[in-house]
């Protein structure tokens, strides 16, 4: 009986761990100013609860590109993303495949975890914002679009421009 006690105990710990690993995001605006976060935003802000592991994507948000600051990548739904900033007008992305992400590796030299691309995108390397590892194993974002390629700066609030 005893050994049942403690099996259960253990099943119960872990299960807590995977509900703790899917915690929610909410994405706060105060003022203009965005920002993701994991606890309920500070009164008088705008709350938008964003659930499950998706919604924690370390791609949503804004990013330094190059010479164009402010790039910003929002959520729709699911697999529709919109990208919006860089002097272009807002662009509809899509979740990478598989075979995306390893082009891009391959080509940049990264181990890409996740990425989000044009959607109607037909070049040799699909334009986009990608997660992933350098050669160090560093944590990078990475930038291949018409305007920008490259390592990028991610920020975790979002100026009131890039709206």
């Amino acid at each position: 009986m005893g050994r049942w006690l403690v099996l259960s105990l253990v099943g119960l710990c872990l299960s807590g761990m995977a509900v703790a690993a899917r915690a929610d995001i909410y994405r706060c605006n105060r003022n203009g100013q965005v920002s993701y976060q994991q606890a309920p935003c500070e009164a008088g802000s705008a709350n938008v609860r964003l659930q499950g592991e998706n919604a924690s994507s370390l791609l949503l948000g804004c990013y330094d590109v190059a010479s164009q600051p402010g790039i910003r990548l929002t959520r729709r739904s699911e697999d529709d993303y919109v990208m919006t900033g860089g002097g272009t007008a807002a662009t509809r992305m899509r979740p990478a495949t598989v075979d995306e992400r390893t082009q891009v590796g391959r080509a940049y030299h990264l181990v890409v975890a996740e990425g989000v691309v044009m959607q109607d995108d037909a070049g040799e390397i699909s334009h986009g914002i990608y997660h992933g590892q350098n050669a160090q194993r560093e944590d990078v974002f990475f930038v291949h679009l018409p305007f920008a390629t490259g390592i990028i700066t991610k920020r975790a609030t979002c100026d009131s421009q890039a709206q």
